[in-house]
């Protein structure tokens, strides 16, 4: 409705202006086009900043949701730092232990068809242990060229 008004407010100055000269017609005409788009222009302007404004406020609502999701993925991401860190101590302890309950036993001649698995239980039943097969975690022949450089190289740190 107002840019109806606004093109017959153009259209009456023209009628004034045709009276004068040619070149007081066409600046009159231009004078109030230009009144005219200038209007237009600022309402279509302030649309724009409107929207702008929208579009700025809504942006920043997004902004605060993503900063309290990365608070909260840092948070996630401390706490399983912190588990990770707990287990890596427990699995030190646990491979400490096993190492402490390693046992070499030398100079046991190997029998034929028996596992080594099966020499290390009959040790156990020798000692007085009642050992199954679930209580043996890992058992290994060594050769003997090994052994012997070994215990120089042990010989060699002390």
């Amino acid at each position: 409705m107002e840019s109806v008004l606004a093109v017959n407010a153009m259209y009456s100055t023209i009628p004034h202006a045709l009276t004068g000269s040619a070149s007081e017609r066409t600046c009159a005409g231009d004078a109030a086009f230009t009144e005219v788009a200038t209007v237009a222009d600022l309402r279509g302007l302030s649309n724009e900043g409107l929207l702008f404004r929208e579009e700025l406020i809504a942006i920043r609502n997004e902004i605060k949701e993503f900063r309290i999701e990365f608070s909260d993925l840092r948070a996630a991401m401390c706490t399983v730092n912190e588990r990770i860190v707990t287990i890596e101590k427990r699995m030190d302890v646990m491979e400490k232990q096993e190492r402490d309950l390693d046992l070499q036993v030398s100079n046991v001649p190997g029998m034929p068809g028996k596992s080594p698995t099966h020499l290390a239980i009959l040790i156990g039943v020798k000692l007085g242990l009642k050992l199954g097969e679930k209580d043996v975690v890992n058992v290994e022949r060594v050769d003997v060229g090994m052994r012997r450089r070994v215990r120089r190289a042990d010989h060699d740190l002390l």
